[in-house]
């Protein structure tokens, strides 16, 4: 029975990888705002949704811990059982990283964003 469960969860990761986040649109109510600034927040976050993906677990957790949930270094030291400074260490490549990939340039020359056409993909 194990071994279904965990069939089945390891082909909804792989389906989830496959066709993305599903996006219920009747949901999104951007009215009187800036479509334009709207737009491109929800790039910038599919785009950090996309490079903590890439990010390897420990640094995912840390960046959860530190950046999401609020957690001191302190705190996030104790919760993963590792000293402070390896906390500090790995959540600065983690935050480097992303940053790197949300900011990454195409052969262009420009932002990987606006050298899709504004749309991500």
């Amino acid at each position: 029975m194990f071994r279904i469960a965990q069939n089945i969860w390891f082909d909804r990761l792989r389906a989830k990888k496959v066709r993305g986040e599903p996006v219920v649109v009747d949901s999104i109510d951007i009215r009187g705002d800036d479509g334009r600034a709207v737009v491109e927040s929800r790039l910038t976050l599919a785009s950090v949704r996309e490079g903590m993906g890439r990010l390897p677990p420990d640094q995912q957790i840390l960046i959860a811990l530190v950046c999401i949930d609020g957690r001191s270094y302190k705190e996030t030291a104790e919760i993963v059982d590792v000293p402070i400074g390896t906390v500090m260490s790995r959540l600065a490549r983690a935050r480097r990283s992303l940053h790197d990939w949300v900011n990454r340039e195409t052969k262009s020359g420009l932002p990987a964003t606006e050298a899709r056409g504004g749309r991500d993909r």
